[in-house]
């Protein structure tokens, strides 16, 4: 399949080495099961990780949807990945903002929450990571601020006074992790957004129609990370393409 692998490397570093403003792109590698989807995936990944020009610039954030069933797992998982190749490329003497750290853990934080949370609570858990505050123009503090009036300089004698619940619902989950990403590339930063097994999502979840409508729009919400500025992989069998967009590209 070196065929397929020159092209899905070709795309990837094309995205990667385009300058200015980035929009994002995505492509879908389809095959049966067993056809060597993530073997082929994780080659041309391995190949772009290796090319001197992306090695300190470029963030390879990984799920697995056989281990992260839901949208929210996923976003969880990918704010993890960040905080983890960050520290990866800051460890090898790459400049690495520490804001951009702490922004890593405002978003796994706010992905973990209940759907309906106390605000205090809310703060409670972002006042330990006060230092994303000193990202100027971050697009997430920003949405965090707009949609809730929610800011990290609120001092705890103000939060004590807050009452009521803030409602961090999906859709406004897959807003958060767009502008995180926005962050990302305001910070300098590439990112190749690889999921695995998207077919297997609440794979076990398929028992009546509101099921099944649940795991459709978990499915979808990972296809509108096609809107963040990252180049998005995914992975699924041949009979689940029918859900992509005419705009992601396949490589089969």
């Amino acid at each position: 399949r070196e065929a397929e692998r020159e092209r899905l490397q070709s795309l990837l570093e094309a995205w990667l080495g385009e300058r200015g403003v980035v929009e994002g792109c995505a492509v879908c590698v389809v095959g049966d099961k067993g056809a060597g989807k993530s073997i082929l995936t994780r080659a041309v990944l391995n190949r772009v990780q290796m090319n001197r020009q992306f090695v300190t610039n470029t963030l390879v954030l990984t799920v697995d949807c056989r281990r992260e069933r839901t949208r929210r797992a996923v976003f969880t998982r990918l704010a993890q990945e960040a905080l983890d190749a960050l520290d990866k490329l800051r460890s090898n003497t790459v400049e690495v903002p520490r804001e951009l750290l702490e922004m890593c853990k405002v978003l796994r934080t706010l992905s973990m929450m209940a759907p309906s949370s106390k605000l205090q609570s809310v703060y409670e858990h972002l006042d330990l990571f006060k230092g994303a505050a000193g990202f100027k123009g971050s697009v997430l503090l920003a949405t965090l601020a707009l949609d809730f009036n929610i800011t990290l300089e609120t001092s705890r004698k103000a939060q004590q006074t807050f009452t009521g619940e803030v409602t961090f619902d999906d859709e406004w989950m897959l807003h958060a992790v767009v502008a995180f990403f926005k962050d990302l590339l305001k910070g300098g930063f590439r990112v190749v957004v690889y999921v695995d097994n998207v077919d297997e999502l609440r794979h076990h979840d398929y028992r009546d129609e509101a099921a099944r409508r649940l795991t459709r729009s978990d499915a979808e919400a990972l296809l509108g990370l096609k809107d963040a500025p990252v180049a998005l992989v995914l992975n699924m069998r041949t009979y689940y393409v029918g859900m992509l967009r005419r705009e992601i590209e396949q490589v089969r």
